[in-house]
């Protein structure tokens, strides 16, 4: 690991990691396989990603994230945001292209969307060592596919309307064990799911001032495979 990621390495555990949440938030036992998505987006807003109650002290409120980049205001725009990323999300259009991508044409994708991708490669994941987990390009180049991008909007979707009182709690849990179930078919581990969600990021999102925000997604979503007082995806584990 070069000088940067040990920097990152050191920084990311000591400041991504929020305290320990009040007990009155935990999920059963139960439960906890279905918290598992929507978590790299709730820990990116400083939220606790082991339960559905985001605590009343947060500085960033769940409504104004969800009005602000869903335009999301009422019961039925919720439900059909959740729908719209699961039947036509931005994978059914990305994957085509990204395996061309893969397979060595670089010109289906943007100048934009190709320097997003080689920073995705080049600069965040290659080289990172995060709680004993090592990746190479060829651990990168393997998933080819950008679904867990929907995947993880739409759970996160479902738990930001919960908590507007926009969603009942029978219905969101019925959400988070569909993109659970989505999660299980398209992925052998959650790292797996982390590379996918920061390639649809990536080929979304490809203005400059979001590489930032994906370092720390990607610090993030690993660091949820070892919280002391979280540990929501060594909770339930993908692949067996």
């Amino acid at each position: 690991m070069d000088i940067l990621g040990i920097i990152r390495d050191i920084t990311g555990k000591l400041f991504n990691s929020p305290m320990r949440p009040d007990p009155a938030y935990a999920v059963s036992e139960e439960q906890r396989p279905f918290v598992a998505t929507g978590a790299i987006l709730v820990k990116a807003n400083q939220w606790t990603p082991q339960s559905l109650i985001i605590a009343p002290t947060s500085k960033i409120q769940p409504r104004e994230v969800l009005c602000g980049f869903w335009d999301v205001n009422t019961s039925e725009e919720a439900l059909q945001a959740v729908d719209s990323f699961l039947t036509d999300g931005d994978s059914r259009t990305l994957d085509p292209m990204l395996e061309e991508y893969l397979s060595g044409n670089k010109t289906v994708f943007t100048p934009e969307q190709q320097a997003m991708l080689e920073f995705v490669e080049g600069s965040i994941m290659v080289g990172y060592k995060w709680n004993g987990v090592v990746l190479k390009r060829g651990d990168i180049d393997a998933v080819r596919t950008s679904i867990a991008w929907d995947i993880e909007r739409a759970a996160f979707i479902a738990r930001l309307a919960f908590n507007c009182e926009l969603m009942d709690e029978p219905t969101t849990w019925e959400i988070l064990k569909t993109t659970r179930h989505l999660a299980e078919l398209n992925f052998q581990s959650w790292c797996e799911y982390l590379i996918s969600f920061i390639k649809g990021r990536a080929l979304v999102m490809t203005d400059e001032s979001y590489r930032s925000g994906m370092d720390a997604m990607f610090s993030n979503g690993l660091l949820l495979n070892d919280l002391n007082w979280g540990d929501v995806w060594k909770w339930s584990p993908l692949g067996g």
